[in-house]
């Protein structure tokens, strides 16, 4: 029998989510930067991409940079250093050293005041997220994260854990540098803290 492809792949987990990371049967892809890349092969690879993942195409993933950043190490492939290794990855969304900017978004209806302090104290007088409300600095909160095509995240997930940072901070529960316990259905977690707030288009945000 003749195989008309090999890939190798190491099929990691960041607490739960399986992340199938190909280390060896895809050549080089076209592209300037790592978003050129990715469309690249989404337009010519797709079938690669449905025999190992379902997901679709997202620029960032939390759990696959872990997934990744795992791989590489304990494969060999990048040398491991103790007791911390340093590693930058370069993702469709840009480089990763820290996730990407997460905001509150509130929609505003024509008329409304442009003023972003306005819409903040709309955020405020919502009603507030059970996760901040009654629990203890160290207690974990609980979360399903739905991706695309809609099945739920077997992690805490990155990008819904920046989220639920970015709310809580919104609504005053959550200060820079807490520590917070993200828990998933399964009931592995993930600690994350906001590590510092910027300002881009008149939206605070928090990357």
């Amino acid at each position: 029998m003749r195989f008309s492809r090999a890939l190798n792949v190491v099929d990691a987990h960041a607490e739960g989510e399986s992340g199938k990371v190909v280390v060896c049967g895809v050549g080089p892809v076209p592209g300037e930067n790592p978003f050129d890349k990715m469309r690249y092969f989404e337009g010519h690879y797709d079938q690669l991409r449905k025999l190992l993942e379902p997901t679709e195409y997202p620029v960032m993933s939390g759990s696959n940079t872990m997934c990744v950043a795992t791989v590489l190490l304990e494969t060999g492939a990048l040398p491991m250093t103790e007791p911390v290794t340093h590693l930058t990855l370069e993702s469709p969304a840009g480089l990763k050293l820290v996730n990407q900017p997460s905001f509150v978004f509130v929609d505003a209806s024509p008329g409304e005041p442009a003023d972003p302090r306005h819409h903040e104290r709309r955020v405020r007088r919502a009603a507030p997220p059970r996760a901040g409300r009654g629990r203890r600095r160290d207690d974990p909160s609980r979360n399903a994260t739905v991706d695309s095509p809609g099945r739920i995240d077997r992690s805490p997930c990155g990008t819904g854990t920046s989220a639920r940072l970015a709310v809580l901070h919104a609504y005053g529960l959550l200060e820079q540098g807490q520590l917070f316990r993200h828990e998933s259905l399964i009931g592995s977690r993930f600690d994350a803290r906001i590590e510092s707030t910027t300002t881009l288009t008149a939206l605070r945000q928090m990357p």
